[in-house]
């Protein structure tokens, strides 16, 4: 709630942020700039409200990538084109509001979360992006991402290796 860059700060509960409020594992979907919908994934215990935002997904296999292209409705000839930014990949994976306050964990629904292979070469934390509004929570190391993934939007040149362990 100390976040000024989430949709909860202070404590704010309004129509649209009231799953924040709810149990983590829950999708949060909402609608920016008239157009573009996001996916965050609820974290928190019940009435702490905590969202993590998806920035960007990679098809693990080539009837996915084919599928992730047909919905995408353009030509994408990078990674990035296809599913690198919020937005992308939302329409990537037919994700809109009718999806919001979805369940994550139950397994063949229309969208759910699962475990996969253990990263290797580790992940790399950086700032968040887009967010300046959000003043010294803008600067915080919050955004984690796989170091040289294609599909990643945008690269921290001076992003850091994460170990797991944050004090902020």
């Amino acid at each position: 709630m100390e976040d000024k860059g989430s949709h909860a700060y202070g404590g704010r509960r309004t129509a649209r942020t009231e799953i924040m409020f709810g149990e983590g594992g829950t999708a949060y979907i909402y609608l920016i700039y008239g157009m573009y919908h996001c996916l965050n994934v609820v974290t928190g215990p019940a009435g702490n409200p905590q969202a993590v935002l998806i920035r960007a997904v990679e098809p693990l296999t080539a009837a996915d990538e084919a599928l992730m292209r047909r919905y995408r409705g353009t030509i994408a000839k990078r990674p990035v084109d296809l599913s690198g930014g919020p937005g992308k990949l939302c329409r990537a994976l037919q994700i809109d509001k009718a999806l919001n306050g979805l369940p994550l964990i139950q397994p063949e629904g229309p969208l759910w979360l699962e475990g996969g292979p253990p990263v290797t070469g580790g992940l790399v934390q950086a700032p968040r992006i887009n967010i300046a509004y959000a003043q010294e929570y803008a600067a915080k190391p919050w955004r984690f991402y796989l170091p040289g993934n294609p599909y990643v939007s945008v690269a921290d040149p001076q992003a850091s290796l994460w170990t797991g362990i944050s004090e902020t």
